[in-house]
């Protein structure tokens, strides 16, 4: 998966743990404040037939430091599938 801050250019990489149609929770070393609007993208190329990822715009709610990193918890305000990986 990667993230960016939204309307930012840079995208920054992490590891997701948990993904729904409503939120993710994904692993990363940022600070977040609850509120701060994320650009998510989750590759489901693994788990489809052709590739394919998930771009959302979600919100942080929470975050919990676990072993010298946060576990982040996002809730998608908008979210779709889109056909083909993540593009540079």
């Amino acid at each position: 998966m990667r993230y960016r801050l939204a309307g930012q250019l840079q995208w920054k990489a992490a590891k997701t743990v948990n993904v729904s149609s409503s939120g993710l929770l994904f692993l990363t070393n940022e600070r977040f404040a609850p509120g701060t609007r994320l650009e998510v993208e989750v590759s489901m190329t693994a788990s489809m037939l052709k590739p394919t990822h998930m771009s959302s715009v979600s919100e942080v709610l929470r975050q919990t430091a676990v072993d010298q990193v946060l576990l982040t918890t996002l809730h998608h305000v908008s979210s779709q599938t889109v056909n083909g990986d993540f593009s540079a």
